[in-house]
């Protein structure tokens, strides 16, 4: 009997370093082809991984696993005082760092040249750096925050170079119109086929065109190096040959089969028909999408290889051939983002106190993370269908906070959201178009079925709604900055003194410096994390730590600092119906997550929540939706609290669709 496989660690990569935590792998997530359709079109069913139930033991820690092959400074995170524990846990996080930080410039550059409408130019360096799509925008959906395209190229040249470049690649025959990926925890100059092992089909350079997909390969390896690494080399490639489809590869299966030759175990099995494959031409195989298996390293490309004819037939990724030149190729999967609060300015209920506005504005946020790909919807599309809203804070997610002020963190604080939460689920926990706290599933459930008693639709839209700055206060994240950014910044003194004011409520506090007191945090209730917030802003915003303004803004989207309260950003779609509706969510303060998948952002980002519920608004005495919009501010914050107390929707209906545009019209 084959010994049973496991994940290790938590969700998200920090977890995936810390938790105590395995689940036993049952079932690999995989593609099952079922047939064809009426027009050719194979039919694929997606089987998602399975897990047994979670075990929990202090021995299951991918870092207590590895301690042993990894070196001693590993026994100082367990077995030494709480300052050689935090040192201890900053050089293993820096070394997570230190893979993506050889193109940390890189990254910033071609972010800063996008947002500059395409070239930036340093007179430091006097180079001159383009942005290229294809190097960025490595393709995302609905899973979570995806890993980018990597290996981002600073130019001292100009397009002339980069368009020879790319002439070039096609003159060998390299498809440069779709970049594939392929995920790895090592850097090297070429690939090496591998030489055993479970070979899904057959032996080739396995990539594909969504680099999301790409870094579940990573997120399955759970010893300490993989968790050191994870996410962090995304190659991006270009490749050239006839690439086969399922269809080729069933034809083949048929062909051996008839014949009567059937190899002996799967992989035998598999390099009987590629070799099939190859026999008719095939330099490759793309399965239902996903997955594309190139055979010959040869036919692979770095999207930054010269592209040297001389060396078509090397197998360099970086160079076209000719011996060991440059470096191994290796690339960050996360765009590093920085900018100061003052390039977007903010709603001063972010942090009303005076003497505080400029230091806000000055404040630098530094974050690594995927940019989450939205597409554009329109309120007008979804006439008829029914819709259920909910509150949602103005938190970030899909990133993680690297540094605040100039300070670099030794453990980055992973965002969540927020609104965007349905857009980046954590890694392992897909499918989910919101979380919200375990108290509020009953109602929300029940809020779903008819007056029959049975569901009023198969699909309801979720519309969640802004709440004001201060919402995201009760998430765990602004919190776990402020902590972070003190451990890292404030005086041992200093934090000395606050954490002997935190035990006065919370006894079984371990310490600023204990990474460990980031998972308390995430235990706390709501009055013992609110006065946590008091004691970091109050007794150390003058210390070196953040104020509470800082770390509001810190956590919080961008796009979402200067946002009207209570109007609508986010479409999704919950799926409310049967055993999965409601599981556990991931996310660190909304412990519950609803089925379902997101839609997109409005295009209409002006429409307050209010003009969806005429009914509602009638029955609270107002003679129109303009009315209660054009209410003192008093008035409004009353409606407003009446609107968050209880689940509440309805049905999108022409009429209210028709109000909609006219108020706009006028």
């Amino acid at each position: 009997m084959a010994e049973p496989r496991y994940r290790y660690g938590g969700d998200s990569a920090i977890g995936a370093l810390l938790l105590p935590e395995r689940r036993e792998i049952l079932q690999e997530e995989q593609n099952q082809f079922i047939g064809y359709d009426d027009r050719g079109q194979a039919i694929v069913q997606t089987l998602p991984a399975q897990y047994g139930e979670s075990e929990v033991d202090f021995s299951y820690s991918p870092i207590v696993r590895g301690a042993k092959a990894t070196g001693s400074f590993l026994s100082d995170i367990f077995f030494g005082d709480a300052n050689e524990q935090s040192e201890a846990a900053g050089k293993a996080v820096s070394a997570v760092r230190g893979v993506v930080g050889g193109l940390g410039d890189y990254a910033s550059d071609q972010y800063q040249a996008g947002m500059a409408g395409g070239t930036i130019y340093d007179p430091e360096t006097r180079q001159i750096t383009e942005f290229d799509p294809a190097l960025v925008m490595g393709g995302g959906s609905s899973g979570g925050g995806s890993a980018l395209a990597s290996g981002f190229r600073r130019s001292g040249g100009n397009r002339t170079e980069q368009s020879a470049r790319m002439q070039r690649a096609q003159d060998l025959g390299f498809d440069t119109s779709q970049p594939l990926y392929h995920s790895t925890n090592s850097s090297f100059d070429s690939f090496e086929l591998p030489k055993d092992g479970f070979l899904k089909y057959g032996k080739g350079v396995y990539t594909t065109p969504n680099a999301q997909y790409s870094d579940r390969y990573i997120r399955k390896n759970r010893d300490l190096e993989s968790a050191y690494k994870e996410g962090a080399n995304v190659m991006p490639l270009y490749a050239r040959g006839r690439i086969g489809t399922e269809k080729d590869w069933e034809a083949a299966r048929q062909e051996m089969l008839a014949e009567g030759v059937n190899p002996s175990g799967y992989n035998p099995m598999q390099e009987e028909i590629k070799r099939r494959l190859q026999e008719k031409g095939f330099d490759g195989l793309n399965m239902f999408g996903n997955e594309v298996i190139i055979y010959d390293p040869k036919n692979l490309r770095s999207i930054n290889a010269e592209f040297d004819p001389a060396m078509s037939d090397s197998d360099m990724l970086l160079y076209s051939g000719g011996g060991r030149q440059g470096t191994a190729i290796a690339g960050g999967s996360a765009l590093r983002e920085s900018f100061r609060i003052g390039d977007e300015g903010f709603d001063p209920r972010f942090d009303s106190r005076a003497k505080e506005q400029q230091r806000i504005l000055d404040t630098e946020l530094t974050y690594e993370g995927s940019p989450i790909v939205r597409p554009e919807v329109s309120i007008f599309d979804y006439e008829g269908k029914p819709f259920r809203i909910t509150m949602a804070d103005r938190t970030k997610a899909g990133s993680r906070i690297t540094g605040v002020e100039g300070v670099d963190y030794d453990l980055p604080v992973e965002l969540q959201g927020g609104q965007d939460f349905m857009f980046a689920n954590p890694a392992g926990r897909e499918g989910q178009v919101w979380a919200q706290d375990r108290g509020a599933t009953s109602a929300f459930l029940n809020s779903f079925m008819g007056l029959d008693g049975k569901p009023i639709a198969d699909e309801v839209l979720m519309l969640p709604y802004r709440m004001a700055p201060s919402g995201g206060d009760f998430s765990t994240m602004t919190g776990e900055v402020m902590v972070t950014h003190a451990r890292n910044a404030v005086s041992k003194r200093a934090k000395q003194q606050a954490d002997k004011t935190i035990k006065e409520f919370y006894p079984a506090w371990k310490g600023i410096d204990n990474p460990e007191s980031i998972d308390q945090i995430r235990e706390m209730t709501g009055d013992p994390r609110k006065s946590l917030l008091q004691v970091m802003d109050r007794d150390l915003r003058n210390e070196g730590g953040l104020g509470i303004g800082q770390a509001r803004l810190a956590v919080s989207d961008r796009a979402q600092y200067n946002a009207p309260d209570f109007n609508l950003q986010n479409v999704g779609i919950a799926n409310p119906y049967g055993d999965s509706r409601f599981e556990v969510s991931g996310h660190r303060t909304y412990g519950q997550g609803l089925a379902g998948r997101p839609e997109g952002i409005l295009r209409e980002q002006d429409i307050n929540v209010f003009e969806l519920m005429p009914d509602l608004v009638s029955a609270r005495g107002f003679d129109s939706v303009d009315s209660l919009l054009r209410a003192d501010p008093a008035t409004l914050a009353k409606e407003q609290y009446t609107l968050r107390r209880g689940t509440r929707g309805g049905v999108i209906t022409e009429d209210i669709l028709r109000d909609i545009e006219a108020r706009r019209a006028n």
